[in-house]
């Protein structure tokens, strides 16, 4: 169970609207409706980012690197995964809290443990992100790897 204040911005576009439907239909057992908000395929985030408490990203399939996990780390945004694929290749040591095992319970246990963070812990997570990202994919640190791989 989630705090009732939660709201959930789905930005993304869905394979087909036959899934969709089987969510909305989920959404209204569970009198979901009106706080859950599809917004489709959004070419400027920043309002979102902007906006948002967590960055959630739920993955069920492999993905090598996510892009997602790495535009909130790069804005100092906190943000939770599944963990599958090359996530955990990204949040890792201190930041592989921040991953959960790709299934509902585990997803709502996450996304309550970090809300319960003192705003103190809240803040560190959001710096070490930050710190992650500078140090791992800012494009001249990214640089400097590859001069010192290549020569």
């Amino acid at each position: 169970e989630l705090p009732s204040n939660f709201t959930l911005d789905v930005v993304g576009s869905f394979v087909s609207g036959e899934y969709k439907n089987r969510i909305d239909i989920i959404l209204s057992l569970y009198n979901l409706k009106e706080r859950v908000r599809f917004h489709g395929l959004v070419f400027n985030v920043e309002t979102y980012y902007k906006n948002c408490f967590l960055v959630v990203v739920p993955s069920i399939v492999d993905d090598a690197q996510p892009l997602v996990i790495l535009e909130s780390m790069a804005r100092q945004k906190l943000v939770i995964a599944s963990n599958v694929g090359g996530i955990a290749t990204i949040l890792t040591g201190t930041l592989s809290t921040l991953i959960f095992e790709p299934t509902a319970q585990q997803l709502s246990a996450k996304i309550n443990q970090i809300y319960n963070l003192s705003l103190e812990d809240k803040h560190n997570l959001k710096v070490c992100l930050y710190d992650r990202f500078i140090k791992q994919y800012e494009i001249t640190n990214t640089h400097r790897q590859l001069e010192k791989y290549l020569l």
